[in-house]
């Protein structure tokens, strides 16, 4: 009976900690990246410097467009430019090194470039 009454209390002060779904401790935000100009979109899974592109590991649909769309790999210090063939083969993309450097393991994320339009002035 009284391990009933201890797991009870100690569930009630777990959800009384819950303000709204998804946040718990109070009203502290939770830190996230749901940026809609920025997704991730794979891994580097291998990295041939000679010939310069790497292999990418997709997670998900491969959506790309390259007229507004900018490939970057992330690793601790590094960040690199890519640029995806046309070239894939079940669930990996290639992608020729722009500039940058690249390590195995890096996230790839496809990010959204704004695009300005030219509007003239009226004097």
């Amino acid at each position: 009976m009284i391990r009933f009454l201890v797991c009870i209390i100690l569930c009630a002060g777990c959800f009384a900690g819950c303000d709204s779904p998804g946040n718990m401790f109070g009203s502290r935000p939770i830190l996230t990246v749901s940026k809609n100009n920025l997704r991730l979109a794979g891994r580097v899974e291998r990295v041939e410097r000679k010939s310069g592109y790497v292999l990418i590991r997709r997670f998900g649909a491969w959506r790309y467009n390259v007229t507004d769309e900018v490939v970057e790999s992330h690793g601790m210090d590094r960040t690199a430019n890519l640029l995806p063939t046309e070239e894939s083969l079940g669930g990996h993309v290639a992608a020729d090194i722009r500039s940058g450097d690249v390590q195995v393991g890096d996230a790839v994320f496809i990010k959204k470039i704004k695009t300005v339009q030219n509007t003239k002035l009226s004097p």
